[in-house]
Parts: C-alpha cells; sequence; structure tokens
C-alpha cells in the first residue's frame, strides 16, 4: 500500500516518547556496551499489552544503536537465579493507576546511573503528535514514513 499512499507508522504518535527513542541512540553512543540497558515502562490498569509497544520500539532502536538482533538481547522477565548476560536490554512492565505512559530509560555503569524519561500527563500528547504528523505526510511522495522522519 505504501507504493501507492504516503503512510506514517509509528508505536507512539507523541513527539517526547519519540525524542526519547532520539536521545537514547544518542546516549547509547556514549555510554557503550559497559552500562546494561533497562526500560521501564508504567501504564493503567487496564492497559491490555505488556510490554507496550512503545517500550519495543525503544528496545529495537538501542538493539539497532548497539549492533545487536533484538530478538536475541531483549529480557522481558528474569528467572529468580542467574547473573545478568552480556548485551541484555531489559523490559519491564508496571501496570496501575490512571497512568497514561510514562517510559524511561535506564544505563547503568559501575559508577553511575544515566536515565532517559518522558512522561505523557494525559491523551492529548498522542492527538497533538498525530495532528503534527497528518500536516507533515500530506505533501509526501508515497511510501512508508515513521514519526523519526518527522522529528
Amino acid at each position: 500500500m505504501s507504493h501507492e499512499l504516503a503512510i506514517l507508522y509509528s508505536p507512539n504518535m507523541s513527539l517526547g516518547a519519540n525524542l526519547l527513542a532520539r536521545l537514547a541512540v544518542e546516549a547509547s553512543k556514549y555510554l557503550n556496551k559497559n552500562y546494561d540497558i533497562e526500560i521501564l515502562e508504567y501504564h493503567h490498569r487496564l492497559k491490555n499489552d505488556a510490554p507496550s509497544g512503545t517500550a519495543i520500539m525503544l528496545g529495537k532502536t538501542l538493539a539497532e544503536a548497539r549492533n545487536l538482533d533484538f530478538h536475541d538481547c531483549a529480557v522481558f522477565s528474569r528467572p529468580s537465579i542467574g547473573k545478568r548476560k552480556a548485551n541484555e536490554i531489559g523490559i519491564v512492565s508496571v501496570r496501575g493507576g490512571q497512568i497514561h505512559g510514562k517510559h524511561e530509560i535506564l544505563f547503568l555503569g559501575d559508577h553511575e546511573i544515566f536515565s532517559l524519561q518522558h512522561t505523557a500527563l494525559s491523551k492529548e500528547s498522542f492527538a497533538n503528535g498525530a495532528i503534527q504528523a497528518a500536516i507533515w505526510i500530506a505533501d509526501k511522495e508515497a511510501g512508508l514514513y515513521s514519526m523519526q522522519e518527522l522529528m
């Protein structure tokens, strides 16, 4: 279909969540493989999927930045016994309350922790991003686009 129309696909239409992904890639350039990565995502108690599409997108983005295969390095739960393996990207899901969406990326080093986070305070952040995406893509040629290209 994208050979006939301009299509924009994103697991999250919020500009802030997509900026988080971009900043995480930049951070990963400086915080090398000596830093472990954990992604924490929080959503309201009624959310059906876990992990969220945004958490998966962040994990895939960071895996690519580190030249890793996401399916090989992603860990969605940990056994009660065992050390963390090299190059793992942990993704932890929390469900409760009325949280619209919060995503935090931790880079955990031996002597410091660096974190980036985005919190959606209302669903308006997704709607505003979708409106900006619609305006942006209106004059684009046929093809498949992402929010990263809009940024």
